[in-house]
């Protein structure tokens, strides 16, 4: 940047600059794979940018186009995607089923049909060590509040602990008999909560890696479930259309939350604790009162 720009000046370079930035990240994915592919891709996004911008992008067309050469692919529509996204992280060969982010927003958590659970940095999109020990897809994961450790279960019935930095299987937990397909971690991070097609959720304690609590009441399988803010009770979703809400300390039913017309796909849990959201293959999303588990 020209260090005696006027303030008009130097505002319009960091604009330039910024968009190209913006523009070079989003493309990432594709570009350290295919690099020739260049100014394909940065034109196809700032051709849409605001001035000057967009001109800049223009002119450059225009002196490419007269010097001829090889062949490139102009889109005539802007991207459908979000103006919010920042970058695409590649790497899975299947599916991707779920995904967290660590406590200090630095790193982040894949799960896929591929088998694997793989790990990123959620800054520069690089990707960092890929867990792979699960001999069917992993559904779902969780990473530990502390940010240490990370939670994954899978179709083949287990649930399995990793470290977080290296990547190294610490324990595998055993003890259902059909996939898991939800897990979730406790506040405090003692204990762990797990969703299966064997219709129940376990309550595992993390230090004696045992079952503390089978939670038994839907009457499909369970693909969903939650943990309250606070650690008292537990929510779960099913494939017979319900919610249930549970007490952590009884493993007693405390609600069944009906009105969805279709398997309940998933569920969450406001940061208050007053609020339950579901989703299903109605096509609705259902908000719910936690306290009584009427729908709102």
């Amino acid at each position: 940047m020209n260090a005696s720009a006027e303030p008009g000046q130097a505002s319009e370079q960091q604009a330039v600059l910024r968009a190209f930035s913006q523009a070079l990240a989003r493309e990432a994915h594709i570009l350290t794979r295919q690099p020739e592919l260049l100014w394909q891709q940065m034109h196809n996004r700032l051709q849409w940018e605001a001035e000057p911008v967009a001109s800049l992008a223009a002119a450059e067309r225009e002196r490419l186009s007269k010097l001829g050469g090889k062949a490139w692919a102009r889109l005539r529509t802007p991207f459908g995607e979000s103006r919010s996204l920042l970058r695409t992280l590649h790497g899975h060969d299947g599916l991707i089923g779920s995904c967290a982010i660590s406590p200090d927003a630095k790193w982040l958590v894949s799960t896929s049909k591929d088998k694997t659970l793989k790990t990123g940095d959620s800054s520069s999109g690089q990707e960092l060590p890929t867990l792979n020990v699960h001999t069917n897809w992993v559904a779902d994961c969780a990473i530990s509040p502390d940010g240490t450790w990370i939670l994954s279960c899978s179709t083949d019935k287990t649930l399995k602990i990793w470290d977080a930095a290296s990547g190294t299987e610490i324990h595998t937990l055993k003890g259902h008999s059909g996939p898991v397909f939800g897990c979730a971690i406790s506040p405090d991070g003692t204990w762990i909560l797990s969703a299966s097609d064997d219709k129940t959720l376990k309550i595992w304690d993390i230090k004696s890696r045992k079952v503390l609590l089978t939670l038994n009441g839907h009457t499909d399988w369970v693909g969903s479930c939650a943990i309250s803010p606070d650690g008292a009770w537990v929510l779960s979703a099913s494939s017979d259309n319900t919610l249930k809400i549970w007490d952590v300390a009884s493993g007693q039913e405390l609600h069944t939350l009906s009105g969805h017309t279709y398997p309940v796909t998933a569920c969450a849990i406001s940061p208050d604790g007053t609020r339950i959201v579901s989703t299903s293959n109605d096509e609705t999303i259902k908000i719910w009162s936690a306290a009584n588990g009427e729908e709102l």
